[in-house]
């Protein structure tokens, strides 16, 4: 009764009106009573009265998985509660996310697919259904459910069914589960469509290795005399591990450092192994080369990564400026401006829907705006203006 109380209390603490602040409130109060309670149905009540559907299936989500993670089972029973409250959701594509995501948790937690399956193929868009079987059916495959999903893929009629099928050979593939999946097939004609795309697969792993093996004979560029002192910074604002965002932000970014000789500064990555960065781009981005273009500015000392800007020296970085559609009062300076600076400079981009923190903002004493009217740019628009824009002062000076 005690800690119920004090539930109740911190939970009467948070702040109602901002929904986004409230949900992380629930999830922080959760996270604060893990191993001194066992029994969150107050915390899960105050998440279903959020007036917002979405956010509150995603707190009751998380409750869910992060208990039954932590070894209370009982928690997976909060996921059909979290199911109920998507189905209130009124855009499709938040429902979309919401179902990606819990499909996620149940796959690492354990939980009812079924009932997740079938509110899958409710979704009408067929772009969404697609995005979310991809999950559903991974976390039916990882939890050893093969034929269960099977089963459940057989009741579906035309081209959900291929694709589903299709969703099932990719895994199948991935888990080196082939043979297994033919033999488990119960029609002869999901068999046959199955062992097309395989082939089909393997054809294009093939023409994709050989353009692989083009792409690694980049250009070697000589650089621009003088802009070896710039540096491009892209600070990640992203919760979380690395995501496929970030890494085709640095994809795109590496091969303009090349390109203009500039030093590509990463910060905020949870990572300072460019190492583990330049696997994960070469992986994951099909921009031409981007992971070859890593490789030599790693080699040539261009490739900086901090897992946080720390009081805003960054050793080899130079000075920081931050690149901001909004400069402080008796920070702004102008691109123009920034040549006459002695040193080493990195102007640093925010790479996320928040843009720079407000406390790297009044951390770096200078703050840099592109367009003359206060317009915000998107974070690549901003590195191809940046690099010209610094190339053609170079040549006046």
């Amino acid at each position: 009764m005690k800690i119920e109380r004090k539930l109740i209390e911190e939970i009467g603490r948070l702040r109602r009106h901002h929904i986004p602040s409230y949900s992380r409130g629930l999830k922080r109060v959760f996270r604060r009573y893990l191993g001194k309670t066992d029994n969150f149905d107050i915390i899960v009540h105050a998440a279903l009265r959020i007036p917002d559907s979405y956010y509150s299936a995603e707190v009751i989500s998380y409750i869910a998985a992060r208990g039954a993670l932590e070894g209370l089972s009982h928690c997976r029973n909060y996921f059909p509660l979290a199911l109920k409250k998507v189905e209130e959701v009124p855009q499709e594509w938040r429902r979309a996310e919401l179902l990606t995501e819990i499909a996620r948790r149940i796959g690492r937690a354990g939980g009812d697919l079924e009932e997740l399956f079938n509110h899958t193929v409710r979704l009408q868009d067929e772009r969404h259904y697609y995005r979310v079987m991809k999950r559903v059916a991974g976390a039916y495959m990882y939890s050893g459910m093969l034929e269960k999903l099977i089963a459940q893929i057989s009741r579906l009629e035309g081209k959900r069914r291929r694709q589903a099928l299709k969703i099932l050979a990719l895994h199948a593939e991935k888990m080196n589960m082939q043979e297994k999946l033919l033999q488990s097939l119960r029609s002869g004609e999901d068999s046959a469509l199955v062992q097309e795309y395989l082939k089909r697969r393997k054809r294009a792993l093939r023409r994709g290795s050989r353009r692989r093996r083009t792409q690694e004979r980049v250009p070697v560029s000589p650089g621009i005399r003088g802009m070896e002192r710039f540096a491009l910074g892209l600070y990640n604002t992203y919760r979380g591990s690395i995501k496929t965002a970030q890494l085709r932000a640095v994809a795109r970014a590496a091969p303009l450092c090349h390109a203009y000789g500039m030093k590509l500064v990463l910060l905020g990555f949870n990572t300072e192994d460019p190492e583990e960065l330049i696997e994960r781009v070469s992986v994951e981005s099909r921009i031409s080369g981007c992971a070859t273009y890593l490789k030599l500015l790693r080699e040539a000392g261009h490739l900086l990564v901090f897992s946080h800007p720390g009081d805003g020296f960054l050793p080899g970085a130079g000075e920081l400026v931050a690149a901001t559609p909004e400069p402080q009062e008796g920070k702004r300076i102008s691109l123009e401006e920034l040549m006459h600076l002695k040193g080493d400079v990195c102007i640093v981009m925010g790479l996320g829907r928040r843009g720079l923190p407000g406390r790297f903002l009044e951390t770096v004493e200078r703050h840099v705006e592109l367009t003359g009217h206060g317009i915000p740019l998107e974070t690549c628009t901003v590195m191809g203006i940046i690099c010209e824009r610094l190339r053609s002062n170079i040549g006046r000076c």
